[in-house]
């Protein structure tokens, strides 16, 4: 938080196996001042951002809308870049990716393919759409307290109220119009993590789509946008969540902060959440950094940003 110059910075470490919190932090700075904050994991309600996209993926896997290997064109390429157009609502990928499986969409984190997915899928019941994220526990609100902070209950959206429009589908499908906790989506991963279990709650999806969900999420840090890059020396030359002592899976997001009735100049939240070890998961972590303007950065991204923290929590941890 302090190298990079944001606002905030909170996270939480989770046990695979039982569900049980290990940490909680939250931390927020203002000029040379760092301080404890009010518990973000638990009362901060937003947008998630592309993390949500995982939970996309899984709902359509779930339904037998898609395989891992269906191919989507984004339309959006290097030679020829452009956005999707979606009922008047210009959907933007961070960087083109082309004709793409469904699995590698979720790898580089596409915009464009979730929507295009989503909506070729559900756009003629969109409620159905809202009954698979809810089959997968995401609106699930466990009695979860910490020192003294009660989880908040997400906020729903509901097919057809007076805020739906149509290209709220396409919205919902990488992670707004909607709001709701980290600890939330720390919960979900979790699961996923746990072979499609919640603890305490039972299955939320099939062993076969959380295989399929985890092996996306390997993808994301081995190639994709939470890829460590070093040089032949071995010093890192793009920070990412990929650790040379321990393998991790996960997804980034990076979710553009609203404030005051708009989303532009407010800056970005910036998260990696993730398991680790990737093949026998025992914990699952989430970190996010508030990214404000003026900070020490450029573009802001959950993969170089928040990646590099969990990779150094991971490692530490398992060293212990």
């Amino acid at each position: 938080m302090k190298e990079l110059n944001t606002e905030a910075a909170y996270g939480a470490v989770m046990e695979v196996s039982t569900g049980n919190l290990l940490a909680v932090s939250s931390w927020g700075q203002t000029q040379d001042s760092v301080c404890k904050v009010s518990n973000a994991m638990f009362l901060d309600l937003r947008d998630p951002g592309s993390v949500f996209q995982t939970v996309s993926y899984a709902a359509l896997l779930e339904t037998g809308s898609i395989t891992s290997d269906s191919v989507v064109d984004t339309g959006n390429t290097m030679e020829n870049p452009s956005v999707y157009n979606f009922h008047g609502k210009e959907i933007r990928d961070d960087h083109p990716v082309g004709k793409v499986t469904a699995e590698e969409a979720l790898v580089q984190s596409s915009n464009i393919a979730t929507v295009r997915l989503v909506a070729a899928a559900f756009e003629e019941n969109p409620q159905s759409y809202l009954d698979a994220i809810s089959k997968l526990g995401w609106n699930e609100t466990p009695l979860m307290v910490h020192e003294g902070d009660t989880l908040c209950s997400p906020r729903i959206r509901v097919f057809k109220d007076n805020t739906w429009s149509k290209v709220s589908l396409g919205q919902i499908s990488y992670g707004y119009e909607m709001r709701t906790t980290p600890m939330h989506t720390l919960m979900f991963f979790n699961s996923i993590a746990n072979n499609g279990i919640r603890p305490g709650v039972g299955r939320i999806c099939s062993e076969n789509t959380a295989d399929m969900v985890k092996n996306a999420l390997e993808g994301v840090v081995d190639h994709g946008t939470a890829c460590t890059h070093w040089s032949e020396n071995g010093d890192i030359l793009r920070e990412g969540a990929k650790s040379r002592k321990i393998s991790i899976a996960g997804k980034t997001g990076t979710a553009q902060i609203y404030a005051n009735g708009s989303y532009a100049g407010n800056g970005h939240y910036v998260t990696f959440v993730g398991f680790f070890p990737a093949d026998q998961p025992r914990y699952t972590c989430l970190v996010t950094l508030k990214a404000v303007p003026g900070g020490n950065f450029g573009r802001p991204g959950g993969g170089y940003m928040a990646g590099p923290v969990v990779r150094s929590l991971a490692e530490s941890i398992i060293d212990k």
